[in-house]
């Protein structure tokens, strides 16, 4: 680790298993941003697959992946180190939407060392670096992992664009490089119309699971976007879904649409502004 001025470099090797391509790019370049070299994982078996082959300095494991879980791929992980009798454990941290205690027990039980509540900041992310790869200072992880180590979610409804969510990516940009918020952009308004159809697909044939799914992943790239409205109607589609209750959840498809519709629309003003610069 190294500091230029104020700010801190790391010299760290990262695997960053993140399924959700606005998650994923979001992620990546902030990471680069702090001089990490980062190697991806699309899905929990590709995370195993890598840490098998390589050494990592820390994972950052997304909990909802195709294929395998973060949680199964974590507790492969330590299976795999354990029985290699590897003393050099390397800290896994977990990426997630959902705060609840639950899930909190879930990453514990895993071998997870922590866990980082989503969308979160540069900020945020480089207080968990500091934390897990100064593994000799007083940023060194203890065994148990603690509540301050989870943002709170957003409690309140708040306007249809968060403009700070979207001055953090700018912030990200790199001179001479293609526009970043453009491209995160891009890939939402090309992936999310999917993930709506799987929603309203799910919800008539009451197929809680997908439900959960779906809204999970909509909910985690809307917010990373600063689409907080359009992302509470999903966590609520996403809680439905997670307790079987598809048919409540019928009641909530016009809203989800309509907050939908208003998001895309802001998103592809906004992408407008951009490509007129």
């Amino acid at each position: 680790m190294q500091t230029e001025g104020a700010k801190v470099v790391f010299d760290a090797h990262i695997l960053l298993a993140e399924d959700n391509q606005v998650n994923h790019v979001v992620a990546l370049k902030m990471l680069e941003l702090m001089g990490c070299r980062v190697d991806v994982a699309e899905n929990g078996r590709e995370a195993v697959e890598a840490a098998a082959k390589a050494s990592f300095d820390l994972i950052l494991m997304d909990c909802h992946m195709p294929e395998m879980d973060g949680f199964a791929a974590a507790a492969k992980i330590r299976e795999h180190e354990q029985a290699g009798g590897n003393s050099q454990r390397v800290p896994i941290v977990a990426l997630t939407a959902d705060v609840q205690k639950g899930v909190q027990d879930q990453c514990m039980a895993a071998g997870m060392d922590g866990y980082l509540s989503k969308p979160f900041t540069q900020d945020q992310l480089r207080a968990v670096l500091l934390r897990w790869l100064d593994r000799h200072g007083e940023f060194a992880g203890s065994k148990s992992m603690e509540q301050s180590a989870w943002p709170d979610e957003h409690k309140e409804t708040e306007p249809l664009l968060e403009r700070h969510v979207l001055d953090k990516i700018r912030a990200l940009q790199r001179p001479g490089k293609p526009n970043i918020l453009g491209k995160i952009i891009k890939l939402y308004l090309e992936n999310s119309p999917g993930l709506i159809t799987t929603v309203r697909e799910s919800v008539e044939q009451g197929d809680g699971g997908a439900l959960c799914e779906a809204a999970h992943s909509l909910k985690s790239s809307s917010a990373n976007l600063g689409a907080i409205q359009l992302a509470a109607v999903c966590k609520e589609l996403k809680d439905m879904g997670r307790e079987g209750r598809t048919d409540g959840a019928k009641a909530l498809m016009g809203r989800i649409e309509s907050e939908y519709q208003s998001a895309r629309a802001a998103l592809a003003g906004e992408l407008g502004r951009i490509s007129d610069e």
